[in-house]
């Protein structure tokens, strides 16, 4: 909290300096108390080790360190995407403090962090060859980095090497549901809906609340005319986001082809009605400042 008063007031160096305590902030967990080698040589250690491993303690100490995990990567971003523009300084500081710190897992996670920024830059080039440096990365690290790379690699229409990265990062986590969907994309782009259904459905599986393999199952199944199947879908759509508009249009283009002509007109009197709410609020707020102005 203290990080992120001093980044909202703009003091960086202090910034800096809460991330670096943050660092120091030890974290032990009941695991140090019998190290693996420790393990193999003493019979108790073993029995208590495995009377231990998966009971109430070591899961509240594995939720702590994801907690503790997540606040350091956060603030990293934070500090990475706010540099004075120089987003490639930002991190690669953060990284360095991370290195050195007992926390020094996350470095690796970083740098795929940095790559993200690279790709918000629309600078792919430097993305893709940071991504590059996991590909033999350990498997969860490996994953991520393949399917970043996927992802650039459909967004640059080279839909070869966006298969192959999708394929390499189910190799490493067959339960990735964002690598399900761009395998999925890629099927759908080739216009193999059968193949891009099967993907989308097995991220969905994982991961109910994907809202790109919602969307994307919806535009396939659109494909196969299996436009029951659609409405269905698209009632949980508008659950997950009841104001997309998108989902209105998709709702009255499915209702359409099954001749359902005055649910459709409702659904677009619907995109009507939130059309002009926002339009009005939009005046509204100009309004506003203008009589500040």
């Amino acid at each position: 909290n203290l990080l992120l008063c001093y980044h909202t007031i703009g003091q960086r160096d202090k910034t800096r300096q809460a991330f670096n305590d943050l660092l120091k902030i030890p974290f032990s967990s009941s695991e140090d108390d019998y190290p693996v080698s420790a393990r193999k040589e003493d019979r108790q250690a073993i029995l208590v080790s495995e009377a231990i491993r998966d009971d109430q303690l070591t899961q509240m100490e594995r939720k702590r360190r994801r907690l503790a995990e997540h606040i350091i990567v956060t603030a990293a971003k934070i500090i990475g995407n706010n540099s004075d523009g120089d987003f490639v300084n930002g991190y690669e500081w953060c990284i360095e403090q991370v290195r050195n710190s007992t926390y020094l897992e996350l470095a690796n996670g970083l740098e795929i962090q940095k790559a993200i920024a690279y790709l918000r830059e629309d600078n792919f080039s430097k993305a893709i060859t940071t991504l590059k440096q996991f590909e033999k990365a350990e498997a969860k690290l490996a994953s991520a980095a393949a399917t970043n790379l996927s992802f650039l690699h459909f967004l640059e229409k080279d839909l070869i090497n966006a298969h192959k990265y999708a394929d390499l990062a189910l190799k490493s986590d067959k339960f990735n549901p964002a690598s399900l969907t761009n395998k999925g994309n890629c099927c759908f782009a080739q216009g193999d809906y059968d193949k891009a259904r099967y993907y989308y459905e097995e991220a969905l599986n994982i991961d109910a609340g994907c809202v790109q393999a919602l969307h994307n199952l919806i535009l396939t199944l659109m494909n196969l005319n299996h436009y029951q199947r659609v409405k269905d879908l698209l009632h949980k759509y508008t659950l997950i986001q009841p104001e997309n508009t998108q989902v209105f249009c998709l709702m009255a283009q499915a209702l359409q082809q099954t001749n359902d002509f005055d649910h459709a007109k409702s659904w677009l009197v619907m995109l009507e009605i939130n059309f002009y709410f926002k339009l009005g609020f939009f005046i509204k707020t100009l309004n506003y400042l203008e009589r500040l102005s």
